[in-house]
């Protein structure tokens, strides 16, 4: 969604989200046929193939474009160990910064080891991990935010996202204030 936000005595500014867009073709059984989901009631989802027949979540697939050409993957499970090779120790935790989608934990360890490398030599280490309900797999960063430990996962990175804009001047053209009248009282009351 663009918006325009005029700044009183500076100029008028377009907004422009940059959000991530989830590649995805659709959802499948085990042997790769289309499966629809199906709210029942206000807030049951389930989830059924083309004959109608419902499909169990662990047996639920996801359908993607790797290369072209169409992939069928399972749920990834979450991650319970990083092996060492995996781990990459930095001095640079820019990456928790840069993430457009982020998602921040704070740690707490009795890793005398792991305390003393975060904490005291302010280097960071940086994996990739499964979280929640493993359709996504993150960049993860054990990092250090004042005097705490926090894990911060991301997906994508701003600069490489706002690199996409750097030669482009975007000119568009909205109504500042909406037309209906219900919507002008609605914005006098939240202002």
């Amino acid at each position: 969604m663009v918006k325009n936000l005029k700044l009183e005595g500076f100029g008028t500014i377009v907004l422009t989200p940059l959000n991530i867009k989830e590649q995805s073709v659709g959802y499948a059984d085990i042997e790769g046929k289309e499966v629809k989901s199906v709210t029942e009631g206000t807030r049951t989802t389930k989830y059924v193939n083309s004959e109608g027949v419902e499909i169990p979540r662990k047996e639920l697939r996801k359908k993607f474009i790797i290369e072209d050409e169409e992939v069928i993957l399972k749920r990834l499970e979450q991650t319970k160990e990083i092996n060492n090779e995996d781990i990459e120790i930095t001095g640079d935790n820019s990456i928790m910064y840069n993430g457009i989608e982020r998602k921040f934990y704070k740690i707490f360890t009795d890793s005398k080891k792991i305390s003393d490398l975060v904490l005291k030599q302010k280097k960071s280490l940086m994996f990739n991990l499964i979280v929640g309900q493993g359709w996504r797999m993150w960049n993860a960063i054990l990092t250090y935010y004042k005097d705490s430990i926090i894990l911060v996962c991301c997906r994508g990175n701003v600069n490489t996202a706002l690199d996409v804009f750097a030669d482009d001047i975007c000119e568009f053209e909205i109504e500042l204030i909406p037309q209906k009248e219900q919507i002008k009282k609605l914005a006098t009351i939240i202002c």
